[in-house]
């Protein structure tokens, strides 16, 4: 039987309280030897009591870390918790992801195999609220959270990136760890690095684990506008990392500008009203198709989440090209 690894859990967190509890609760669950883990909570900031949730925990941890992110992003961190860490297995978690009780051992079942460099799971959202029941039901159809595999895949398979991530410690130094500079986006970055390092990533689905997603519409506005800053950046950083499934969201973020564009040119304007029609029947359609799976869910409200989610993308992804 191969030996347990020490395991170092790094978790970037900033106003977390509510779900914090639940994430250190499946920590404590894994089937996984407790002495062989510790804990990196690295907070960004928070003043919601995150805190004193940690402290909370110090008591059931043997291993339990509080430490300080004074940049603020993920990935700087990730940075913080990586440079502090003391395993040699990084298993990435986020504040609101539950682990189920396998997730860390089979991960480091598939690092010792030599199967790959690193290796995620799919990303399964839930919400504990109506308005969060909407989100994550919107968010996991391929028009609102997107195509990406390690959102849909039923098998294990190499893939570009994946959903949070377990690696060796050696294989994130060696590429310099995360990009600290970038408001999200961070992973995906992170592994256009490995790919072009040459390493292998793998996405199983049988590391399950569920994200509870943001309990309001400001929310995810916020959310999915950092999240457009963010693709922004690493393509400007990047601009080879760019993958076909990331061409219509940049497409779409296009189509408001050249509708503006387009106002004093009487002979454009029907062909843009015939793409916003398209855009709108597509997204109401997705919309009708998520209700029907879910009756407590409304189509109404699952057409407006399809909105919001898109355009503040497209908003955050026009910061970020032009400012930077």
């Amino acid at each position: 039987m191969a030996r347990h690894p020490l395991v170092s859990a790094i978790i970037p967190v900033l106003n977390e309280a509510r779900d914090l509890p639940a994430c250190l609760d499946a920590l404590l669950a894994q089937r996984f030897p407790r002495e062989q883990m510790e804990v990196l909570i690295v907070d960004g900031g928070s003043v919601d009591g995150t805190r004193e949730v940690v402290a909370a925990y110090r008591g059931r941890f043997p291993h339990l870390r509080l430490l300080s992110n004074p940049e603020g992003t993920a990935g700087a961190g990730l940075n913080v918790g990586l440079r502090a860490a003391r395993g040699e297995i990084i298993v990435r978690v986020d504040g609101h992801t539950i682990l189920e009780p396998d997730y860390i051992p089979r991960a480091v079942a598939i690092l010792q195999s030599g199967l790959a460099d690193a290796v995620g799971g799919v990303l399964r959202p839930e919400g504990d609220t109506p308005t969060a029941r909407v989100i994550a039901a919107v968010m996991a159809h391929p028009l609102g959270g997107g195509p990406a595999p390690f959102r849909h895949t039923t098998r294990p398979r190499r893939v570009d990136t994946v959903y949070l991530g377990v690696w060796r410690r050696e294989t994130l130094e060696e590429i310099g760890g995360f990009m600290p500079d970038v408001p999200a986006n961070e992973d995906f970055e992170l592994y256009y690095r490995l790919r072009r390092a040459g390493k292998r990533i793998l996405c199983d689905p049988q590391l399950r684990s569920r994200t509870r997603v943001r309990r309001s519409w400001r929310e995810l506005w916020r959310q999915y506008r950092r999240y457009g800053r963010g693709k922004a950046r690493v393509l400007r950083r990047h601009p080879r990392s760019l993958r076909p499934r990331q061409v219509p969201p940049i497409l779409l973020a296009g189509l408001l500008p050249l509708s503006l564009l387009a106002l004093p040119f009487p002979f454009l304007r029907l062909p843009l009203l015939l793409l916003w029609g398209i855009y709108g029947g597509g997204t109401g359609w997705a919309a009708w198709r998520v209700a029907r799976r879910d009756e407590r869910i409304p189509w109404p409200r699952a057409w407006v989440t399809f909105w919001i989610m898109h355009w503040a993308w497209t908003l955050g992804f026009w910061e970020g090209i032009l400012l930077g």
